[in-house]
């Protein structure tokens, strides 16, 4: 299989030459009828992320716009056989030297490659202290394991591209 990625700028141009491309979901059964839940905020007492369940997604909960948003993402790389597939908080690494602190990190997505190897794709708004220890300490205790951080640089491209309005059901901020 080819290991060749279109960047966002080459997805949001392949995605408008052809608006018949459809996303294909991933992960859930098949989804129930009826309104999108939303709920209020996340579990951050800082965060102004829209927590809440994506129809569009399996009905799956999601913590932030920005998770949902990667997530159609990755449903685009899937549809464009680019990924195989991806799972959202799928597993939890532990740290059991550590006594103090962050014990333990989840990352978001799980994203399985063409090739059936896997990485780990953590959406950030904003790196504080403690997802920067979480971030090390995955790195320092399980050194095979990838991890790429998808943050505002990203989100600020997939704009400024188009990318946005080319991805069904795409969020854009309050």
């Amino acid at each position: 299989m080819s290991k060749a990625r279109l960047n966002i700028a080459a997805l949001a141009k392949l995605l408008k030459k052809n608006p018949h491309l459809k996303l294909k979901q991933s992960g859930g059964p098949p989804l129930p009828s009826g309104k999108e839940e939303k709920a209020q905020g996340g579990s951050n007492s800082y965060s102004r992320a829209a927590g809440g369940r994506r129809s569009d997604l399996g009905n799956r909960y999601f913590r932030s716009r920005w998770e949902a948003n990667y997530a159609r993402y990755l449903n685009l790389l899937i549809a464009q056989k680019q990924i195989l597939a991806w799972d959202y908080e799928c597993q939890t690494f532990y740290f059991e030297s550590i006594k103090r602190g962050v014990r333990s990190y989840t990352p978001d997505f799980k994203v399985t490659l063409s090739d059936m190897s896997h990485e780990w794709h953590e959406v950030k708004g904003w790196m504080d202290d403690k997802s920067a220890v979480k971030l090390k300490r995955m790195a320092r205790f399980y050194p095979a394991e990838k991890v790429t951080v998808i943050d505002d640089a990203w989100f600020e491209q997939a704009y400024k591209t188009g990318l946005d309005r080319c991805i069904p059901n795409w969020e854009r901020g309050a």
